[in-house]
């Protein structure tokens, strides 16, 4: 996250980050699962005394495997998706879903057995989550509103200081200077202080 500058990763010294964020998840649910199933397994051949050449039904493990769900050979399955908005689940509460199996080719992002799957083709588990940053005095958590950007995770304040700094700078045709005291106050609002008092003793 943007602020102050990790700790000292070499050594003896066990690295640091410069601010602490804490994951509480909230809730859970599925997507991507079935919106209908067969009413009994679906299984190619079979008969009550097919041989598979395996042991399909498996006791031990409550569960039996190779069957083919309703969508089973779509491009295209119809499935229900559902965002982290929608779910609701405690995370110590079970989900339960109707199978959901197809063709390899047919699940993953381009039609090979090494490519990697499309999550929205297949079930998936969606985790809701807060983070929070700690006091470390007070021993209390607050939540903290973050903004991705070009692979930099900022405090939300940080982020609309820092665009409130840019936008001043863009629309001022400034000198060294100037340009020098809008970097400080970007670096401040990022949490580098220590940064803008050395560009400070540049100036």
């Amino acid at each position: 996250m943007a602020g102050e500058d990790n700790g000292d990763i070499g050594g003896t010294l066990t690295p640091e980050a410069g601010t602490k964020l804490y994951v509480k998840f909230d809730k859970w649910g599925l997507t991507g699962t079935e919106k209908k199933s067969h009413l009994s397994k679906n299984l190619d051949g079979f008969t009550a005394t097919t041989d598979f050449g395996f042991d399909w039904n498996d006791p031990a493990y409550h569960r039996s495997f190779w069957g083919k769900s309703v969508s089973y050979n779509s491009a295209t399955p119809d499935l229900n998706i559902v965002t982290d908005r929608e779910v609701k689940a405690a995370i110590k509460d079970p989900a339960y879903s109707m199978e959901c199996t197809n063709i390899p080719n047919y699940i993953r992002k381009t039609a090979n057995e090494t490519s990697l799957i499309k999550p929205s083709l297949v079930t998936s588990a969606i985790l809701t989550a807060t983070v929070y940053e700690k006091d470390e005095t007070a021993g209390t958590y607050t939540p903290v509103d973050l903004v991705l950007y070009n692979g930099v995770y900022y405090k939300k304040e940080q982020w609309m200081e820092l665009l409130a700094v840019c936008g001043q700078a863009y629309s001022v045709d400034f000198s060294i200077e100037d340009f020098t005291a809008y970097q400080m106050q970007a670096l401040i609002a990022l949490g580098k202080a220590g940064q803008a008092v050395e560009k400070s003793g540049q100036n």
